[in-house]
């Protein structure tokens, strides 16, 4: 009775193991073997996540998936030379989010954070050091890692529930029935948003605005740079509701984009320059590639305005209405899925208020699973490079 394949010979399977999934000589036997099997077959593997690296092998919860070591360059040429290395200009979005938090938890004393099995790769692994009695990491489970928040804010901690884009699909039901119907005040940072590239169909994150947008008492936003999701973050803890941030996995300047740095208010755009002959409304990462279009289109005698959405819900409709009304074409961009994204959002709300101008132009990412590949090479194979 303790075979621990029993359960599943109860359940129809014929159940063959453990072996060690290291030996691979004995593996290639043992798969070999059960090609033979008739019927369903259950094979027990033990492995040793991160083996040879002795990082992941010390700390396995730490590295959801390990790649190969890089190599170690000791001397840097900048300080060989006597000279200081330049500050960075840059960060990528999920390393800046850690110490944020941080930061965040030092304000809000109920502040908790909680990832399902993702501290490193959301960038939680600094607030899960500093901050280890307010930090859930709840395993692979992000329906549970969604559900725990609706219950903590009922409780009366401010809950930030960091998850891929693409997992939190996975947790569709616990937003609507834990936190939106509830009316729990929960934040839900989406990292890994839009195109991902180098993890494959599964981690592209061009879904979230359509499944999201539908559901009431939720807020829709996303920055453009790091000041302002350091600004939308903090907005987004002194406001009710579920609100739900996205960000993609790419490096986002420190600075504010020019004319970017105007306070976050509810459902309120921003725009970064004017022009006379089109308007580009973008949101997310999206915003800084359109300010290089714009500059590209004035070398050639076209002036375009370029305005920074910020929120897909609730949308700025007066700032819409008046840029189609003032423009021949209005071109709405977005590194999210076209069918229910943000410029269907725009559309809906131009047609809604009699403001369809002479134009309207939807860039997006296509209706298909986009492939492996570098997120540069993506956005420019599907029209979304500048």
């Amino acid at each position: 009775y303790m075979n621990p394949g029993l359960i599943f010979e109860e359940l129809g399977f014929r159940y063959f193991g453990p072996v060690d999934g290291h030996d691979v000589q004995r593996m290639i036997s043992t798969l070999r073997d059960l090609k033979d099997v008739k019927g369903p077959a259950f094979l027990h593997v033990i492995t040793q996540k991160g083996r040879g690296f002795d990082e992941a092998e010390a700390d396995p919860s730490g590295y959801h998936g390990v790649s190969a070591r890089p190599k170690v360059v000791e001397t840097c040429l900048i300080e060989a030379a006597g000279k200081q290395a330049p500050p960075a200009e840059r960060q990528d979005c999920c390393k800046h989010f850690g110490p944020l938090m941080v930061k965040f938890a030092e304000e809000h004393d109920n502040l908790v954070a909680i990832t399902a099995a993702m501290p490193s790769g959301t960038g939680l692994t600094v607030f899960a050091e500093k901050c280890p009695d307010r930090y859930y990491d709840v395993g692979i489970c992000e329906q549970h890692a969604v559900a725990l928040a609706g219950g903590l804010a009922r409780g009366g901690a401010l809950p930030v529930a960091a998850i891929y884009s693409t997992f939190l699909q996975r947790a569709y039901d616990q937003v609507f029935q834990e936190l939106a119907l509830q009316s729990a005040h929960v934040v839900l940072c989406m990292d890994r948003a839009g195109v991902v590239g180098g993890d494959g169909m599964t981690a592209n994150g061009a879904f979230d605005i359509a499944y999201l947008r539908p559901i009431p008492r939720t807020t829709l936003l996303a920055p453009a740079d790091l000041a302002e999701m350091e600004a939308m973050i903090a907005f987004s803890l002194g406001h009710e509701g579920v609100v739900a941030l996205r960000w993609p996995k790419a490096p986002f300047l420190f600075t504010p984009l020019p004319g970017n740095d105007a306070p976050i208010e509810l459902g309120r755009s921003v725009t970064l320059r004017e022009g006379e002959d089109l308007a580009l409304i973008a949101y997310g990462a999206m915003v800084e590639t359109c300010l290089e279009v714009a500059a590209r289109l004035a070398e050639q005698g076209v002036e375009a305005t370029v305005i920074n959405g910020r929120f897909a819900k609730p949308l700025d409709e007066d700032a819409l209405v008046k840029a189609a009304e003032r423009h021949p074409l209005v071109v709405t961009v977005e590194d999210h899925a076209l069918h229910a994204g943000f410029g269907s959002a725009v559309a809906e709300c131009l047609i809604d208020r009699g403001a369809v101008p002479t134009r309207l132009a939807r860039i997006g990412l296509p209706d298909r699973f986009i492939e492996h590949g570098s997120r540069s090479d993506l956005l420019r194979r599907y029209g979304l490079g500048a």
